[in-house]
C-alpha cells in the first residue's frame, strides 16, 4: 500500500497570518506544489463567512473549484472545515466541482455531528476525511467506539491529529496499531503532527515505517509554517519519501514554493521551535498556557513549568484565561507586611524630587535631557525592571522576577514587590497584591505598580524617562523584548494611558522623554 503525502500550507499556515496570504502567494503556493508532484493539496477552510479572494478561507466550494491549477492530473485538492462552521446541505454535487474531498475536524463531543457532516459530504460524492482533534486523548474504548462508527460511514480516511504536539513515535505506533486492527480495510489512516517537541519527523518516520496494510497519509507545510512550532516539513518529508519509498516528489519546486511565496512570510511572522510551546508539551496541556506565560515575560522559564504544572488534568487540554490568571495571581501572591518598607521610603523619598527610569528605548536616544534633569534637579533616580548603567541609579524597582535575576548583582538599593523572593535584609520589599492596579494580564506591570507605591508614599511630583509604549520595538536592550502580540501591546498601551491619566489627577508627572502616553 502508498503513502500519500498531503500539503497543508495554505490551511494550517493560515493561523500565523489570518489566512492572508494573497490572491498571487494562494495560486503560487497551489500551482508550485502541483508541479512539485504533492497527492493532495489542502486549499483553506470552508466556512459560513464572506469569502475575500486574498484569503484561504472560503464560503463554498466554487470558489476554490475557480483557484485549483488545470494541470493537476496526479494532485487531488481538499478543504478542511471545523465541525458545526460550515453548512454541509450547502454543497453542490461533486460532479460540478473540482473540489476531491473535505477534511472534517471536531473536538470528542462533537463526533456525532462531525459523522453527520461527513456522512452528508460523501452524500454530494466528495470523499470525506474524518479528524478527531487530540486522539491521544481518547481511552482505547473511547476511541474503538469512534472507529466502529466510522467503519459504518465508510470514508475516504481516518485521522490521528497529535493536537499538543505531545506524542512520540510510541505513542503513535500504539494508535496506529490500535486503530489499523480496528479500522475497515478501505478507509486510509492519516496522521497530522504538531512540532512542539521537535518529533514531528520522527513520529511521522515511525508511522510511514509500520508499513500497514492500507494507504498512510501524512500531513506536512512547506518549511513547517504553521502556529507556533509549526508542523512537519514538506520538503523534508518528500524527500525522505523519495530516498526511502520510491517516491518521486520534486523537492526542488517545493523549495521554490519557499523561495518564491513563504521566505517573505517568515521575514514577518515567526513559527519553528518555541520554548513556550516545548512547555506545554512537556506538561501535556494546551500551548496557549505557555504562550501566555511566555509573554508576561515576568517569571523565569523553571517556574513557567512549575506554574503549568499545577494545571488540573481535566483542564490541560482546553485553554482558559481565567484560569491560567487565577494560577499566575496565586503563584505571584505572597502577602508580607510592608509598614516599615513604607517607613523607610517615606523617610527616604519625601519632599524630593524623582526620577522614574522605564527600559525605553528613549533613555539613549534622549540622555541628554535625561542627564539635565539629573544635574539640575538633582532627584532620587529610581528604575523600573531594570538598571541603565548610563545613569546614577539610587534605587531600583522589581516587580518581574525574571529580570531581578537578571539584575542581581548591580550595585544598588534594591525596592522589591513580594513575588519577587528575595532573602537579602537590606532589601526593601513591598506588598505585590497591594499594588497590583488592575485584575487580568496587565495588572503587575512595573511602571503601574512604581506609580501605585509612590501615590501611596504621598509623592507629590516626579519626572518620568523611557516610558516609550509598546510597538513591537520598545527596549534599550533587545533582550528585554517580551510583548509581540500586537493586541496585547495596544490594550497594555490602553491600560497604562488611563491609569497616568487618574494618578495625574494625584501627582505632577513629567515626561523627560518622548511617550505615547503623554497628555495632548
Amino acid at each position: 500500500m502508498s503513502t500519500i503525502l498531503l500539503d497543508c500550507t495554505l490551511r494550517d499556515g493560515g493561523y500565523i497570518n489570518d489566512w492572508a496570504f494573497g490572491q498571487r502567494r494562494i495560486l503560487g503556493i497551489l500551482g508550485g506544489l502541483t508541479t512539485a508532484g504533492i497527492d493532495i493539496i489542502e486549499c483553506g477552510f470552508l466556512q459560513d463567512k464572506p469569502h475575500s479572494v486574498e484569503q484561504a478561507l472560503y464560503n463554498n466550494v466554487t470558489e476554490i473549484s475557480s483557484i485549483i491549477p488545470k494541470k493537476s492530473e496526479r494532485t487531488k485538492f481538499v478543504a478542511m472545515m471545523n465541525s458545526g462552521e460550515f453548512d454541509v446541505s450547502r454543497l453542490p454535487d461533486s460532479a460540478s466541482e473540482r473540489l476531491y474531498g473535505i477534511r472534517v475536524v471536531f473536538h470528542m463531543h462533537q463526533a456525532d455531528a462531525a459523522l453527520a457532516e461527513c456522512r452528508a459530504i460523501k452524500g454530494k460524492g466528495y470523499s470525506a476525511f474524518l479528524q478527531p482533534m487530540g486522539t491521544d486523548a481518547y481511552s482505547d474504548i473511547e476511541l474503538l467506539k469512534l472507529v466502529e462508527k466510522a467503519n459504518e460511514l465508510d470514508p475516504y480516511a481516518f485521522y490521528i491529529v497529535d493536537s499538543l504536539g505531545i506524542m512520540d513515535n510510541k505513542d503513535v505506533v500504539r494508535l496506529a496499531l490500535l486503530i489499523h486492527n480496528n479500522l475497515k480495510s478501505t478507509v486510509a489512516l492519516g496522521f497530522h503532527s504538531h512540532n512542539n517537541l521537535q518529533l514531528s519527523f520522527s513520529n511521522v518516520q515511525a508511522f510511514i515505517n509500520m508499513h500497514l496494510t492500507r494507504d498512510s497519509i501524512v500531513d506536512s507545510s512547506v518549511y513547517g509554517i504553521g502556529r507556533g512550532a509549526g508542523n512537519l516539513n514538506t520538503e523534508l518529508i518528500a524527500n525522505y519519501l523519495n530516498e526511502n519509498h520510491r517516491t518521486s516528489y520534486s523537492v526542488e519546486h517545493i523549495l521554490q514554493v519557499f523561495e518564491s511565496h513563504i521566505r517573505s512570510l517568515r521575514a514577518k511572522f515567526s513559527w519553528g521551535y518555541s520554548l513556550p510551546y516545548y512547555l506545554a508539551a512537556v506538561h501535556k496541556c494546551h500551548p496557549n498556557y505557555g504562550t501566555y506565560m511566555a509573554s508576561r515575560g515576568t517569571l523565569p522559564v523553571t517556574d513557567i513549568g512549575v506554574l503549568l504544572s499545577k494545571i488540573s488534568p481535566e483542564n490541560k487540554r482546553s485553554y482558559s484565561e481565567n484560569l491560567i490568571e487565577s494560577l499566575y495571581n496565586e503563584f505571584c501572591a505572597c502577602k508580607v507586611n510592608d509598614y516599615g518598607s513604607y517607613e523607610q521610603l517615606r523617610d527616604k523619598l519625601s519632599g524630593q524630587p524623582i526620577l522614574l527610569l522605564a527600559p525605553g528605548k528613549s533613555l539613549v536616544e534622549y540622555s541628554c535631557n535625561i542627564s539635565k534633569i539629573i544635574e539640575e534637579q538633582q532627584p532620587v533616580v529610581i528604575s523600573i525592571n531594570n538598571v541603565p548603567e548610563m545613569y546614577p541609579v539610587d534605587y531600583a524597582f522589581f516587580s518581574n522576577r525574571k529580570r531581578y535575576e537578571e539584575h542581581l548583582h548591580t550595585n544598588v538599593v534594591y525596592i522589591i514587590t513580594s513575588n519577587v523572593r528575595c532573602d537579602d535584609a537590606e532589601t526593601i520589599v513591598v506588598d505585590y497584591v497591594t499594588l497590583c492596579n488592575q485584575q487580568g494580564r496587565y495588572s503587575d506591570n512595573g511602571a503601574l505598580m512604581l506609580l501605585s507605591l509612590l501615590w501611596r508614599l504621598g509623592c507629590e511630583s516626579l519626572f518620568i524617562a523611557g516610558l516609550d509604549g509598546f510597538t513591537g520595538n520598545d527596549y534599550y536592550e533587545m533582550d528585554m523584548q517580551s510583548i509581540l502580540d500586537p493586541e496585547w501591546m495596544a490594550s497594555m498601551n490602553d491600560a497604562i494611558s488611563r491609569a497616568v491619566a487618574q494618578y495625574s489627577k494625584h501627582m505632577r508627572i513629567n515626561f523627560v522623554t518622548p511617550s505615547i502616553y503623554m497628555k495632548d
